[in-house]
């Protein structure tokens, strides 16, 4: 979308990918990279060409990897030499399978809007990407350090959360979103059921229409791939696991999307499904009569819908550990986006849950994400208040007191007695932080006279008063160092150190008292 056609509220456009002789708003999360590991193909086409590969014999040395996104979540040794494994087992540098897969949607948008606008340039273009909320500052600084390495500048690069944009969509995108604009004092939890991961934000529009978040995000791997999961280990049952195993890779992807037109049609419905069945499968001879009819696996309803009661628990019961917590709060509407909300049978289950409860869908809830992304990028300010997800701090050293601190954390420097490792917390988990605003300033000294530069390691913490940085639940997510001068100079000899949410990111700012010099943004990606 252009900044005028913003302005006038008019439609967001995406594309449409081709699968056989079908187009879909959404391509899988699949990339293919020749054996010497440069970049070969994505989505359809990557699955396409692996599955000829495979009918060949031709894939060995080919690295083939789909739904990597999922990589990401909770990985507690993420960085930049991070190491993922393909479909086989092969591994590449992670950072090197996402900015393959973001050079390439890149290069089709430019190639497509070159079409149609031959004077566009790339520095006329602002960049969204969105992430879940439930990913840490790890995962975050992730995607921007691919998405750098696939040619796009950070300064203009967004990162969006997914359930915020979907939110602005379904608040800031009427009539584009199907719905009515949530008047002011108005509180609702959204719902963002990806294939991958479940979102989970509660919001109240406040009296300029922007949202102040309520509750930090939250959710889990509940998407629509547990339901996938679960249809294999059917699978597994019914036909054995040694048949299941020895399918030829073109044959497990027609499978799967066999599976997933089948799953877009579940509803509530006491029926019978049919699904295709590749040729290896319908010729099993052990099957019970009437299980295969035409090609086709025939399935009943009843079997149909336990595929989606372990995610549907899940997201039930998540929702209702959110609600109990805020039982102070008026709150009657769930809003379901993302392309797991599309399924009947989640919707159901979610309303009769909830029964006082209103649930709501915008128009295509499947991209609702990816054009409240367009909202997002030109209103950021839009999302004027979070709830912090951890607690930040710095790491310090204090004298040290004996049956206070642990000897563990005992260290002698010229002469006196520290404890090391203090977490010196900036800003708590669940504070409500303005974004673009200072939340702390800190001021730090140097312990010697000799000291010419002072080290902070920031740190993240799921407890909301963490008292060590390595206390359990702890991470560093990153250090910098900040040069001081010398103690001779008769100069002032202090550091300043401040936390800034700027947009979805966190941005740690240190200052030397004397030179005033910035030390911003320079912490390494640990």
């Amino acid at each position: 979308m252009f900044k005028d056609e913003f302005n006038q509220r008019e439609q967001v456009y995406t594309y449409n990918w081709s699968k056989g002789l079908t187009q879909t708003p959404k391509t899988p999360t699949s990339i293919l990279f020749t054996p010497r590991r440069d970049f070969h193909s994505f989505g359809y086409d990557a699955e396409e060409e692996y599955a000829r590969l495979s009918q060949y014999k031709e894939n060995s040395y080919w690295y083939f990897f789909k739904r990597f996104k999922l990589t990401l979540y909770k990985n507690e040794n993420l960085n930049e030499i991070t190491m993922i494994r393909d479909c086989t087992g092969k591994e590449m540098l992670a950072i090197e399978v996402f900015s393959g897969g973001i050079h390439y949607l890149k290069n089709h948008l430019l190639t497509h809007f070159k079409e149609r606008i031959p004077h566009l340039r790339e520095g006329d273009i602002h960049w969204v990407l969105t992430v879940p909320a439930i990913w840490d500052e790890a995962a975050k600084k992730f995607m921007r350090k691919s998405a750098e390495k696939a040619g796009i500048p950070g300064s203009r690069l967004t990162l969006a959360l997914e359930p915020e944009s979907a939110a602005l969509y379904c608040q800031l995108g009427a009539p584009r979103s199907g719905l009515s604009p949530m008047q002011p004092g108005a509180k609702f939890l959204l719902l963002d059921c990806g294939g991958g991961t479940v979102d989970i934000t509660v919001h109240e529009v406040r009296l300029d229409n922007s949202l102040k978040e309520i509750h930090r995000a939250s959710g889990g791997p509940w998407g629509g791939i547990k339901v996938d999961d679960a249809f294999q280990e059917y699978l597994l049952e019914l036909f054995g696991f040694e048949r299941i195993i020895s399918l030829p890779k073109h044959d497990v992807i027609e499978l799967e999307r066999s599976f997933e037109l089948l799953k877009k049609s579940v509803n509530t419905e006491d029926k019978n499904y049919h699904m295709q069945l590749p040729l290896t499968l319908r010729q099993s001879a052990d099957l019970e009569p009437g299980t295969v009819v035409a090609g086709k696996l025939r399935l009943n309803s009843k079997v149909v819908k336990v595929f989606f009661e372990r995610p549907a628990e899940n997201i039930c019961r998540k929702i209702q550990e959110i609600l109990l917590s805020l039982t102070h709060h008026d709150l009657d509407t769930i809003l379901l986006v993302g392309g797991f909300a599309e399924s009947k049978i989640l919707q159901d289950k979610i309303q009769l849950k909830f029964p006082t409860m209103k649930v709501l869908q915008p128009n295509e809830p499947g991209a609702a994400v990816i054009k409240g992304a367009v909202e997002f990028g030109h209103c950021p300010e839009k999302i004027r208040f979070r709830m912090s997800p951890y607690t930040y701090g710095v790491n310090i050293v204090t004298p040290f007191r004996h049956g206070k601190h642990p000897t563990s954390k005992y260290i002698e420097v010229n002469g006196e007695a520290y404890c090391d490792d203090i977490f010196h917390t900036h800003v708590r988990k669940n504070q409500s932080v303005e974004t673009g605003t200072e939340i702390s300033n800190e001021t730090y000294n140097p312990m010697t006279k000799g000291q010419t530069s002072m080290n902070f390691k920031i740190v993240t913490s799921d407890s909301l008063s963490p008292k060590y940085v390595d206390d359990p639940g702890n991470r560093i997510i990153g250090s910098f160092d900040v040069r001081i001068p010398h103690a001779f100079s008769s100069l002032e000899r202090s550091v300043n150190v401040k936390m800034i949410f700027r947009g979805t990111e966190l941005e740690v700012e240190a200052k030397d008292a004397h030179t005033k010099q910035i030390y911003k943004s320079s912490f390494r990606f640990e």
